[in-house]
């Protein structure tokens, strides 16, 4: 076994850390872009139904209208 000097121990450990906080960075960079993905997605999927909603709320409304008189 090699005996590390208490310098070159810290420097192991320090880079180490680096090691480790890069990579905890982008994993959380590539979560960040996930969730902005899936955000965007569910917002046009939202928008899409919403509209399809409408127009079927409306047709309804017609048929309502009709029954009525």
């Amino acid at each position: 076994p090699k005996f590390v000097t208490k310098e070159e121990h810290e420097a192991v450990a320090l880079r180490r850390r680096q090691v480790e906080a890069e990579a905890i960075r982008q994993r959380n960079e590539e979560l960040r872009k996930k969730y902005t993905s899936f955000k965007k997605e569910a917002e046009q999927t939202a928008t899409k139904d919403d509209q399809t909603g409408r127009a079927r709320n409306d047709v309804h409304k017609e048929e309502k209208i009709e029954y009525r008189k």
